[in-house]
């Protein structure tokens, strides 16, 4: 275990902060005239009524939590919209401070001070991507668009750690029923099937959302290689950018493909090349100041 004296917040550039929704020619722009970025392809296919999306990640890129943004942005031009994050529900307070705030650097040093983002297990769910799509979540609901986001990940370990993920949905469920749900999760937990190729005793939070009756499409990510921060271990020393193959599919990036036949998903949600996305946070080590983490 690598030990820290104190930590310093690496601070990205503001450019990044508006990755979700990239300008182009071909944009979709909303009614308030926020710029969502060129249509993704085939998004009205995973779109069911009152649908919770399940959005299967690998931890730790640039490229998803940027997709994921896109995503809301443009479907809040269309319907109610509320974010689901794998991020601990203790820091929802912090959460829908920021959202609430004009986005200053101090609403941003606020939103990173709690214990997810500031822990020494760094597993990507922290990394300059998911605060800089924080940001853009912030300034679509800013905007007058109808985004949410609410946090679902309770702790603890499977199986229960997976029924109490479900269990935090369907409460936001019951009370937001009219609206579309994106649910973005680690890929094992969207799979709507029990078991996985390593765990036949796997029962992950997709297949509990399924059994309680509602409407779910579920996507698994694709890519075509790059690299993710990962944690591929119980030690910190385990954390950090590593290599993942992929496969190169004759889609735009980004776009959406209903499959037939794939086990526990009814799809992909393609991004192309992937980048790993370092901790928001960078940890101080043996009491010299930790540099600025790189930007995405």
């Amino acid at each position: 275990m690598r030990s820290t004296t104190s930590l310093g917040v690496g601070l990205w550039s503001m450019t990044i902060l508006a990755a979700g929704c990239a300008t182009a020619p071909s944009a979709r722009s909303s009614p308030e005239g926020a710029d969502c970025g060129p249509a993704i392809p085939n998004i009205d296919q995973a779109l069911k009524p009152e649908v919770l999306l399940l959005l299967g990640e690998m931890h730790g890129t640039s490229e998803i939590p940027r997709f994921v943004g896109q995503l809301a942005c443009q479907i809040s031009s269309r319907h109610g919209v509320r974010v689901g994050l794998e991020i601990p529900t203790e820091e929802q307070a912090r959460v829908d401070r920021f959202l609430g705030s004009p986005g200053e650097p101090v609403d941003h040093r606020a939103l990173l001070a709690g214990p997810f983002w500031t822990r020494e297990y760094q597993d990507g769910r922290s990394s300059q991507a998911m605060a800089a799509l924080f940001e853009e979540l912030r300034k679509l609901k800013r905007s007058g668009l109808p985004v949410e986001v609410f946090l679902f990940d309770s702790g603890g370990v499977p199986p229960a750690r997976d029924a109490a993920m479900a269990t935090n949905i369907l409460d936001q469920r019951r009370d937001h029923a009219k609206d579309v749900f994106l649910i973005l999760s680690g890929n094992l937990h969207v799979r709507t099937v029990k078991g996985t190729p390593w765990d036949a005793d796997f029962v992950p939070m997709g297949w509990h959302l399924v059994q309680a009756g509602k409407s779910v499409v579920s996507l698994n990510n694709a890519y075509s290689g790059g690299a993710t921060w990962a944690c591929t271990g119980q030690s910190t020393d385990s954390c950090g950018a590593h290599p993942q193959k992929g496969k190169d599919r004759s889609l735009s990036s980004p776009s959406i493909e209903m499959t037939q036949g794939s086990e526990g998903y009814d799809g992909i949600f393609y991004v192309g090349a992937i980048t790993a996305s370092v901790p928001a946070v960078q940890q101080k080590k043996n009491g010299e100041p930790a540099a600025d983490a790189p930007k995405n």
